[in-house]
């Protein structure tokens, strides 16, 4: 303990700007030594995802017409995604080129962490930005299978850099960044009510019009390369709204469930490039999910103005925070959709907002159990293989951790030092 507290001192007595540095440094070379060993050891990743996406941009790049002469699935934002691989060098092996795009945002991902765990280490002690830059690798390589092979890390940073950036008091370049965010992936925009609420506190009426005003400018600033696709441009939502219950979604294990318990008989049918439930259950829980979508990501919206959101309890934006990562949550135990790579959408936010041992525990437990559902049990969940019931009983454990985080996230966060940060005073 010590020799801990020595180099501790010996650390603090460093210039400022040298052990922010330092501290930048070393994250890089944690990440680049993970990154290496979770690359040789355990892959790239799974699932052909990669490859649509370089047809999508191969399209685009011979002069097609987004939306018109072909129909991405996507907005129109995760298109500008999709290309930059194309466009630096990645004509031969778009595959590689884009698991090399996706590094970045993993990079840049973590280093906001850091840079966010920094501002909160006066009520979380000295170590907590160690401690968030640990979980948040951790968390990252648990879903191996699918965060260099899959754009949704990309809205994730950009989300979260947004949210950064209102930590830093930068309002208005926050909002421009949650515009793009959300154009490259609809859920970004949930957070904007967070935001709203946040300068609404700050500023009243007009600062929060002028934000939302910012996150339009955003949207809009993504649109402008898909001038020729007009209308169309919004066409991917139908393809959505049409979709069923995707088998790992909450609503599907409720299905699943009723099904293995004899009570409502359910299949699985393979439809809009995933496997979904089907059976008599589905034409309740549809309805449902949408409802219960709506109210998960408004009520910590509402928990949040009377915690304090925006406030001069919320200084540091850690209520903020909390109230955002609870949204993320709400979205994916609400929708009727819940893809492995919907995962990634935590990955910037629980190592910050997950503060308790339990928090941290139950966050690598639900990616763990992502990354067993897929790929290693995808296709027992989808009746294709034996081990249905067993597959069943992990996608209900994993989303019953989100649920038990959501739940967490609504708390109210302990706004006194920690134990060794009153040590440290």
């Amino acid at each position: 303990m010590s020799a801990r507290l020595a180099l501790a001192s010996r650390f603090e007595a460093l210039p400022a700007w040298l052990r922010s540095v330092s501290g930048y440094l070393a994250t890089i070379a944690l990440w680049c030594g993970t990154r290496i060993a979770h690359t040789r050891y355990l892959g790239w990743g799974s699932g052909y995802d990669a490859n649509l996406f370089g047809s999508y941009a191969r399209h685009w790049a011979a002069g097609q017409i987004p939306y018109v002469d072909f129909s991405p699935e996507y907005p129109p934002g995760s298109m500008l995604v999709f290309i930059a691989p194309l466009l630096f060098g990645g004509e031969a092996d778009y595959e590689q080129a884009f698991a090399y795009e996706m590094a970045f945002f993993d990079l840049v991902s973590c280093l906001l962490v850091l840079a966010w765990a920094r501002g909160l280490s006066k009520h979380r002690g000295r170590w907590f930005a160690a401690r968030s830059v640990g979980l948040y690798l951790l968390l990252s390589t648990a879903l191996f299978p699918v965060i260099f092979r899959r754009f949704d890390l990309a809205p994730a940073t950009l989300a979260a850099a947004a949210l950064f950036l209102a930590h830093k008091k930068r309002e208005g370049l926050s909002a421009v960044l949650l515009g793009i965010a959300g154009a490259v992936k609809l859920w970004p925009f949930g957070l904007v009510p967070v935001s709203l609420v946040r300068t609404y506190r700050g500023g009243g009426w007009r600062r929060a019009l002028a934000t939302l005003g910012f996150t339009t400018l955003g949207v809009l600033l993504v649109l402008v390369p898909f001038w020729r696709s007009g209308t169309a441009v919004a066409s991917f939502l139908q393809y959505h709204s049409q979709r069923g219950l995707q088998v790992a979604s909450t609503w599907a294990s409720i299905a699943f469930v009723l099904d293995l318990l004899g009570w409502v008989p359910a299949q699985v049918i393979h439809n809009y490039g995933a496997f979904h439930v089907e059976g008599p259950a589905k034409a309740y829980l549809v309805p449902i999910s949408t409802a219960a979508t709506l109210l998960a990501i408004v009520l910590p919206v509402v928990r949040g103005w009377y915690l304090g959101v925006g406030s001069l309890h919320d200084g540091d934006r850690e209520l903020s925070l909390r109230v955002s990562t609870a949204v993320i949550l709400g979205f994916l135990i609400g929708a009727k959709v819940l893809s492995p790579q919907f995962a990634l959408w935590l990955v910037p936010f629980l190592p910050l907002a997950a503060t308790s041992l339990s928090t941290a525990l139950m966050s690598f437990l639900a990616a763990l159990l992502t990354t067993i559902e897929y790929p290693y049990m995808s296709a027992a969940l989808e009746m294709r293989e034996p081990g249905h019931e067993l597959a069943v009983l992990n996608i209900v454990s994993r989303n019953a951790c989100l649920v038990a985080l959501y739940v967490a996230m609504l708390r109210r966060p302990v706004a006194r030092p920690s134990r060794r940060a009153s040590q440290d005073a």
